[in-house]
């Protein structure tokens, strides 16, 4: 913030590591950057595309694009991949002593939602920054155009 104690000291290597290992993109651009990385991703089916554009929630395409993305970063463990891969739907722990069900890899550090689950629901920033905290990848489907 502006006037902050030693910000010249702290903000320099800060903003100096933000550019170095992330892609800035300027938002008071008239540039749309969601449209822009879609564009850059061109055919929605390429295997490093991010995003799915211009599919309905549930549709075939964009459940075989999510399980694609799933069974890469979340692969089944070894022992496990006899019958049961380990993926499994069960409760996390959130604030306030709530939970909320997720599909959850086997090594339990990737989670899948369903956007209703997350964004309809009566959740608090507390919320998001356990599951944050909890989970090194969270997948998000079904998110309404």
């Amino acid at each position: 913030y502006a006037g902050g104690l030693n910000r010249h000291v702290h903000l320099p290597p800060l903003v100096k590591a933000i550019h170095g290992h992330c892609e800035v993109c300027d938002i008071a651009s008239a540039v749309d950057h969601r449209e822009r990385k879609a564009k850059d991703e061109g055919d929605e089916t390429h295997s490093d595309a991010v995003f799915l554009w211009g599919c309905v929630a549930g549709c075939p395409q964009s459940t075989a694009f999510v399980e694609s993305w799933w069974s890469r970063l979340c692969p089944p463990t070894p022992a496990l991949s006899q019958g049961n891969p380990g993926f499994q739907r069960e409760p996390v722990a959130v604030s306030y002593s709530r939970s909320l069900n997720c599909w959850q890899s086997p090594c339990r550090t990737c989670a899948r939602f369903n956007f209703n689950e997350l964004c309809e629901a009566p959740l608090a920033a507390a919320d998001f920054a356990e599951l944050c905290n909890r989970f090194h990848v969270i997948i998000l489907q079904d998110v309404p155009r």
